[in-house]
């Protein structure tokens, strides 16, 4: 259901929460899985600190929201392990609210669980809002579309961008400069150029 962590109703003058006494926070190691419909944070008044989810290989699942832009988790850390969401490409705002977004381990996942409203590929839909992050991210996406995540500093999110068509794949030969960028054919012997998502190999 419904998970509300740090929930506080004091007002400014009044609130022992702000300066930790009271919070909310959730680990889930390795092995354990974490559901929820929903993440809430902060309560009424919003004013408690220390709010925290931690990820140690564990699996969080949400149905719709973490945080949100008016209160956001102090810190999501997480080490190889996985965060699962169901997306709506048709909404434009973010599904996850951090402060501080931490990814330590090998890698960590987001799994896209279920993907609705789109009306035209590819789409770039922001999942992850924060204030500061150091990205480790791949993604995982329901059968017939293909992907890859992309840390969107100017608006500071992570994005993900899918599309129906397969990403290809292309060998470095450097035919025409040393330029590794979007538009110069220095791929398969010179007949292609870098996209984004491209399977690349360098042999």
């Amino acid at each position: 259901g419904s998970v509300d962590l740090g929930y506080t109703t004091a007002d400014a003058t009044n609130n022992n929460d702000a300066a930790g006494g009271g919070y909310g926070q959730i680990t889930v190691n390795a092995g354990g899985t974490f559901i929820a419909n929903v993440i809430n944070v902060g309560g009424v008044t919003k004013l408690s600190a220390n709010n925290i989810i931690t990820l140690n290989g564990g699996t969080l699942i949400v149905s719709n929201t973490i945080a949100g832009p008016d209160k956001m988790i102090d810190t999501l850390s997480m080490s190889d392990a996985t965060l699962t969401l169901f997306v709506n490409g048709a909404n434009s705002t973010p599904y996850v609210y951090t402060t501080n977004l931490l990814t330590g381990g090998s890698v960590n996942t987001i799994d896209i669980a279920s993907l609705t409203g789109v009306s035209s590929y590819p789409a770039q839909i922001p999942l992850i809002a924060y204030g500061s992050a150091a990205p480790n991210f791949v993604v995982t996406l329901p059968s017939g579309l293909y992907g890859y995540i992309l840390n969107n500093t100017a608006n500071n999110t992570i994005d993900v961008v899918v599309d129906t068509t397969p990403p290809a794949s292309v060998v470095w030969s450097g035919t025409q400069d040393g330029n590794w960028d979007h538009s110069t054919k220095n791929w398969n012997g010179g007949t292609a150029a870098f996209a984004d998502g491209d399977f690349v190999t360098l042999d």
